[in-house]
């Protein structure tokens, strides 16, 4: 059957990590491999799509989103292109360590008294994390994405 065409031209495909908006499942104890599967998942059913010409698919990533079309690009190579936005050459935990120093370098009198300490916790808490065999770690009163985080 003749594809239909989407208004304009073009189409787009958007959707929430597992637990997030009305998405179903558990954004916690979802790791970044399953994350990958199921944009791959997403990608296979775009192209499959009826209104969608598969030879002119094109996936765009945000951050960590940037990291899985890295992947997803490598791994399906009749994509069209891959748009990368905000994304990182260095590991997840270096980037994090990044962005607690930048943090602590914009703090304000008096809260500056506290940056190397916040730095120093938020670099105990990576350790914590990367040493963890948990889906979900605890600290102090907060749930942590500890597989993913891994991962």
């Amino acid at each position: 059957s003749p594809r239909r065409s989407p208004p304009h031209g073009v189409g787009s495909l958007r959707f929430d990590k597992r637990g997030v908006g009305r998405s179903s499942g558990d954004y916690l104890t979802t790791g970044f491999e399953q994350e990958t599967r199921d944009a791959a998942a997403a990608l296979y059913a775009l192209q499959l799509a009826d209104a969608v010409d598969g030879s002119r698919v094109t996936v765009i990533g945000h951050s960590v989103g940037a990291t899985i079309t890295m992947r997803l690009a490598g791994e399906n190579q009749w994509l069209a292109g891959a748009v990368l936005l905000s994304a990182s050459i260095q590991s997840g935990a270096e980037v994090m360590r990044w962005q607690s120093e930048r943090i602590a370098a914009s703090l304000r009198w008096p809260s500056r008294l506290f940056a190397r300490p916040l730095v120093q916790r938020q670099e105990h808490i990576r350790q914590r994390l990367l040493a963890s065999t948990d889906e979900v770690l605890r600290i102090g009163r907060t749930d942590l994405p500890a597989r993913s985080f891994r991962e």
